[in-house]
């Protein structure tokens, strides 16, 4: 059994509020299920960037993609996710990642854990969320039942662990990391391997957990030797396949590519995809060829409270709400509204790339485009 599709994009550095209103509802308009910002230095403020896309938009969920939780306090952090899930109406999806960037620990003045002391970190963090946001006096209440769904990443086998008991989404990194921050992307064998790790840990909630993979780049058929080109540094050592044989890469016309994704879907489990800001456009055409096939979250999490008329009911059980904002229109936006007040906002501007290392397809004189850093381009 497989999952509807569901499409994200994980969307950096924006230049203006403006530009950054205009970047999320373009992404809205190009029919993305999920507007996603990454959590590393240089980079937007995730939790104020999200709430202005909120306010920009009514139909996509929003998410972190995903959290560097070793920089964070996790009483602290419920308050934060609670309060951006209750002012989006529960349109909040929470992603969290150990951390992988040492230099970005070293920026902020916090010592470097090892990998398994970041993973139980990560653990931790999880556990408190949910003991929180279970009890019925803690304040602010988050707007969806027991807090928002949970997005946890992962590659190694802790971390994966943690996921599959604790996610309701699991997002595979598809690629190993260095302490740098250097990617080097998994070959399809060693996908299937973690794939199929993670399902033998799920057991009955196999059918419900979704798999989420970041695509690290796009190429059309007339870039395909420049995608190659620049792969070269990437590839797992001895590595004598085909570039099609990375699933973190989509390569041909938008025909094949959707394709892959659907054979992706089948053999993996990769329901929720998900693209880097600078592919926004480039990944379109393959969200109209699978819209059919397409997650409407039926199945989200049900709210405590739903907005209606400009009234708050208790239930929640209105798919309307959990799908965006039904007392904001584009059109009409309220006069209260800090947007309607002559505020704007989006960006696809180039991420910082200070301290990190670039990996993936650049866009450049071939137009090939993937991910430009390996901060953003590994959660």
């Amino acid at each position: 059994m497989v999952l509807p599709f569901r499409f994200g994009v994980n969307l950096t550095a924006p230049t203006s509020r403006t530009d950054w209103i205009q970047t999320c509802r373009r992404a809205e308009d190009l029919g993305y299920d999920v507007i996603g910002v990454p959590d590393h230095l240089g980079m937007p403020a995730p939790f104020p960037a999200l709430a202005i896309a909120a306010e920009a938009t009514e139909r996509p969920r929003l998410n972190t993609f995903v959290l560097n939780t070793p920089f964070y306090n996790p009483v602290l952090l419920a308050r934060d996710v609670a309060g951006l899930d209750q002012l989006t109406g529960g349109r909040f999806e929470l992603g969290l990642g150990s951390g992988y960037v040492e230099a970005e620990f070293e920026a902020a003045g916090i010592q470097f854990p090892s990998p398994g002391q970041r993973v139980k970190h990560l653990e931790d963090t999880v556990l408190t969320l949910r003991r929180l946001f279970r009890d019925p006096e803690y304040k602010p209440q988050p707007a969806q039942t027991d807090g928002p769904p949970l997005l946890i990443a992962g590659w190694g086998e802790r971390g994966l662990r943690v996921a599959a008991e604790h996610g309701h989404i699991v997002a595979f990194t598809g690629a190993g990391t260095s302490d740098s921050g250097k990617l080097t992307l998994a070959d399809a064998e060693t996908t299937q391997k973690k794939t199929d790790y993670v399902r033998g840990l799920l057991g009955n909630r196999a059918a419900s957990v979704e798999f989420n993979l970041l695509i690290q780049g796009i190429a059309a058929p007339e870039e395909r030797d420049a995608a190659l080109a620049y792969l070269t540094e990437y590839l797992p050592f001895g590595f004598g396949g085909e570039p099609e044989d990375l699933p973190t890469i989509l390569l041909g016309t938008p025909d094949r590519m959707a394709d892959m994704l659907r054979e992706r879907r089948e053999r993996f489990g990769f329901n929720y995809i998900t693209v880097l800001g600078h592919n926004i456009d480039k990944f379109a055409p393959l969200i109209e060829r699978l819209k059919g096939e397409r997650h409407t979250w039926f199945e989200a999490p049900v709210s405590r409270h739903y907005v209606r008329g400009g009234r708050t009911r208790p239930g929640g059980a209105n798919v309307e709400h959990r799908m965006g904002r039904a007392h904001h229109r584009r059109g009409g936006v309220h006069r209260d509204s800090a947007i309607g007040r002559g505020g704007t906002a989006t960006a696809d501007a180039q991420p910082s790339t200070t301290g990190s290392v670039r990996a993936g397809i650049r866009p450049g004189r071939s137009g090939v485009a993937g991910p430009q850093d390996g901060r953003a381009g590994a959660h």
